[in-house]
């Protein structure tokens, strides 16, 4: 049996903005695959393929009645273009308020 960590019941805030999430993690990792699955978009992408993604991706998405804006981003250890993944990564974290960044890391047997 658990015990619940709070005595409250929490209730929702209703926000005036669009929250901002972004993910982030090494070329490979499936940020792209996860990116497509969570907002119905079809975005080329390639595990263990190298470096796929070249630009930034921000979708709208929603989870039940909680709209938020997700942002996929290029991998964080690309070796033929590093400086633009760089300023793509800058861009990804400046250009809009971040409420969450998800990092993705890559699962090896």
């Amino acid at each position: 049996m658990y015990k619940p960590l709070t005595k409250q019941q929490l209730v929702p805030k209703t926000l005036k903005y669009k929250p901002c999430a972004i993910l982030m993690g090494q070329t490979g990792a499936g940020k792209t695959t996860l990116s497509n699955k969570l907002c119905g978009t079809q975005h080329k992408s390639g595990a263990a393929k190298g470096s796929v993604t070249k630009e930034l991706y921000r979708n709208d998405v929603s989870y039940g009645q909680y709209p938020f804006s997700l942002i996929d981003t290029p991998g964080t250890d690309s070796s033929t273009e590093p400086y633009k993944h760089a300023i793509l990564l800058r861009e990804g974290l400046t250009a809009k308020k971040i409420n969450t960044i998800f990092l993705i890391i890559k699962y090896d047997t």
